[in-house]
């Protein structure tokens, strides 16, 4: 799965079922969400993402359809 944009962007988490380990953020710059599943947080040095909480990613082509990779965290 190869990277599509190289570019950050900004988002917010809608969403994140830690005991499946899945989620959604919602796009700042789009308004739409995109995917998020642990794999990509544990490359990124995370384990969970909390509802509400700000991040950066880039995106990726994934095996579903675009999903979030190289998850930062702002504060």
């Amino acid at each position: 799965m190869s990277s599509n944009n190289d570019e950050y962007q900004c988002g917010i988490v809608r969403w994140f079922l830690e005991s499946k380990g899945i989620g959604f953020i919602q796009r700042s710059n789009v308004g739409s969400d995109i995917f998020v599943e642990h794999t990509t947080l544990e490359e990124a040095g995370y384990k969970v993402l909390v509802e509400g909480q700000k991040v950066e990613f880039k995106i990726r082509n994934g095996s579903r359809g675009p999903e979030a990779e190289n998850i930062r965290i702002v504060s």
